[in-house]
């Protein structure tokens, strides 16, 4: 039996500045004349808090290991505690609010806590044999895999988002107990996950490739959202099932591979995201690391600066007939190249490029050099 226990104290003060932006050449309106507010000011209500917050996991697990397959029960404890603080706006801001809109944006007090248990069952087979693919020998496994999670369902409408996002889809997530990054959301559980990988391994135990498939099935909605995603119009948050999940790795040597991974979601019967990358780094000078790939996304759970609030799904910009309109401006479609490459000892160049299809555009580039220090002998 496993005991483990996670622990974290933070501070977090947001710096939210009013009034007129004014850039560097000391303009401070638009062509029409009228002023450049700061993005700041879309910040309101709730997401204006400060304060600390106190976060304890104790977690207790019994895993059971054999040469085919393995068992392992767990039971999580999340508590939560914070001590807030809001500004005069965001009091301003929640006083008038209607009741739909404190259910989805929360409502304030000094002092919140947050106590869930979290429970999940993990446990998969292994299967192998012998064949030969081209003339070569390999052992090839079928390994699947049953993930059961239960996490009962807990109000969190009235506690701030700190450092908090929705985790992308991907066959990974479907092991997950939380589809949530950082401390200030447990989601709702109820559901089974089930998945298969199959791999070809070499008599050196070199793996040559490597395919992962599954699903989730889900037997409640799943009520806990981001501030003001309202879970009763959200699609995915009342589906049965979630997204057939692909995951596939090939390496053509010891130096190159490439990974690709796709999501199909059956409710709407189109791909909810997919990436394909090739990389390069020598065993023999690891140091040395090439990328290139593209990436497409239509299911991002991002917060917009321009309004202040949480949406789901790639979208437009603005409105058809605007003078800046531009359809699905939010949906990631784009080619990734970087590089890390050593010029001389202790010193190597890096560099990234993103291509945004979308937006017609270089959306990031950079060079940089970095210099590795090194311990003497």
């Amino acid at each position: 039996m496993n005991f483990a226990y996670n622990t974290e104290i933070v501070r977090f003060d947001r710096d939210l500045n009013n009034g007129i932006y004014t850039n560097e050449d000391g303009v401070w309106q638009k062509p029409n004349g009228d002023p450049v507010y700061r993005l700041d000011r879309n910040v309101s209500g709730l997401a204006r808090a400060n304060g600390n917050r106190l976060n304890l996991e104790p977690t207790v697990s019994l895993p059971l290991n054999w040469s085919y397959g393995f068992i392992k029960p767990s039971l999580k404890y999340k508590y939560t505690q914070y001590d807030l603080s809001l500004d005069g706006k965001g009091k301003t801001d929640i006083a008038g609010q209607n009741a739909e809109r404190d259910r989805l944006n929360g409502t304030y007090s000094s002092s919140q806590n947050l106590n869930v248990p979290i429970a999940s069952i993990d446990s998969g087979l292994y299967f192998d044999r012998g064949t030969q693919w081209f003339g070569k020998n390999y052992r090839q496994t079928l390994e699947p895999r049953l993930f059961y999670l239960y996490v009962p369902e807990k109000d969190q409408s009235d506690i701030p988002v700190f450092d908090t996002s929705e985790t992308n889809f991907n066959y990974s997530s479907l092991f997950r107990d939380n589809r949530f990054t950082g401390s200030d959301r447990v989601g709702d559980e109820n559901k089974l996950s089930l998945g298969v990988t199959n791999r070809w391994i070499e008599d050196n135990g070199f793996e040559r490739q490597r395919i992962s498939v599954g699903q989730a099935l889900y037997f409640k909605d799943r009520e806990v959202q981001l501030p003001g995603i309202d879970a009763k119009i959200r699609d995915d948050a009342h589906s049965n099932v979630s997204p057939y999940a692909l995951e596939y790795e090939f390496r053509f040597n010891r130096d190159w591979r490439t990974t690709a991974d796709y999501n199909w979601d059956p409710d709407s019967g189109s791909p909810r995201s997919g990436s394909a990358m090739f990389h390069y780094q020598p065993e023999d000078n690891p140091n040395k690391v090439i990328n290139a790939g593209y990436r497409y996304r239509n299911d991002q759970v991002r917060y917009d600066q321009n309004t202040g609030t949480w949406t789901v799904g790639g979208g437009d910009y603005g409105k058809p007939g605007d003078a800046n309109y531009v359809k699905d401006y939010y949906k990631i479609k784009q080619h990734d190249f970087s590089v890390i490459w050593p010029i001389v000892p202790q010193w190597n160049a890096i560099s990234r490029w993103q291509y945004d299809y979308n937006r017609n555009r270089t959306r990031w580039f950079r060079v940089r050099q970095l210099l590795l220090e090194t311990a003497p002998d």
